[in-house]
Order: C-alpha cells, then sequence, then structure tokens
C-alpha cells in the first residue's frame, strides 16, 4: 500500500459514518427487523391467550362429557350385588373428585353450594351402601332380594340430579384464562 492509498483511506475514515449509505440501510433493515419483531412478539401473545381459551374450552367441555358418562353409570340394575354397587361408587366418586378438582376454583363464591351438594351426594350415596354392607355387623339388614337397589336407587338419583347441575353450571361457565 502506498502513501496515496493510506492518505485516501484516512480522509475516508474523516468522513461522518452518517454520509454513508450502508450505514441508513443498514439501520433502516434493523429498525424494519425490530418492528416485524415487536409485531410477531404481540401476534405470539394473543395466540397464547387464544389456545389457552381454546384449552379451557375443550377441557370444559370433557369435563361435561364425562359427567354425561359418569350419570349412565349410576344407572344401576336391580339386581346389583354389594360389590358391584360399590365398584360403581368408587368409580363415580373418583372421576367426580377429578372434575371437583380441576373446577374448584373457577366454581367458588355462588357455586359453592353446589360442589358442597356434590360431595355430599357422594358420601351420602356411600353411607347408604356401607349400611348395608354384609361384612359389618350390629344393624338389622333386610333380607330382600334387591335391597342394595332399593338403598341405593333414591341417593343415587340425588346424586345424579346434582351432577346434572354441575354439568349445567360448567357449561354455562365462562373461560377465566389470562
Amino acid at each position: 500500500m502506498d502513501a496515496q492509498q493510506i492518505t485516501s483511506a484516512i480522509e475516508e475514515l474523516k468522513l461522518p459514518f452518517y454520509r454513508d449509505w450502508g450505514f441508513w440501510i443498514s439501520t433502516i433493515l434493523g429498525l424494519v427487523g425490530i418492528l416485524f419483531s415487536v409485531a410477531a412478539f404481540a401476534e405470539a401473545r394473543k395466540a397464547k391467550k387464544e389456545a389457552g381459551k381454546a384449552a379451557d374450552a375443550v377441557r370444559k367441555q370433557a369435563a361435561v362429557l364425562d359427567i354425561a358418562e359418569i350419570t349412565r353409570t349410576c344407572q344401576i340394575k336391580e339386581e346389583i350385588s354389594y360389590p358391584e354397587a360399590s365398584l360403581v361408587i368408587n368409580e363415580v366418586t373418583a372421576k367426580v373428585k377429578v372434575i371437583l378438582g380441576v373446577y374448584r376454583v373457577r366454581l367458588a363464591g355462588e357455586n359453592q353450594i353446589l360442589i358442597q351438594q356434590v360431595e355430599a351426594a357422594l358420601q351420602n350415596t356411600r353411607a347408604a351402601l356401607d349400611r348395608i354392607n354384609p361384612l359389618t355387623e350390629g344393624e338389622t339388614r333386610s333380607s330382600h332380594d334387591n335391597v342394595v337397589y332399593y338403598t341405593l336407587e333414591p341417593q343415587i338419583a340425588s346424586m345424579v340430579a346434582t351432577l346434572n347441575e354441575l354439568k349445567g353450571t360448567l357449561d354455562t361457565l365462562k373461560a377465566l384464562t389470562n
């Protein structure tokens, strides 16, 4: 490199950087990139919110369908035995407790009484079955052929009614997704 090339390079370096078109092109491209990033972030945030609402709606619909299935499970036959009835009650209780666990916070407030009614119906049904447990001593047992059915039927009818009320409440519950 000779002296003249060095001198011209020094002169170019003395020019302000903002007089170079390359600076302005890269600045504009950088600003456009930032704008696209901000727009993408806003869209992603909106998409996340919508996805949360959709997930909540799917969960709610699944719970409503689960309750419908539970109420079908509660249709017992007159010839039901104690062990069969116990299995049905245990299955129903487990499924309802899962649903209540998921929606307890959202059903708080004015629906707290409904939650208590559902839990009471589950406990009353279990207690009615426990009173006729063939292995428990102390109480007089009826020798009627369908004692399990006739003991549980009113309790199950009450439980199904409260479950249907819960189903209706969940069906109208608004999404609380942030």
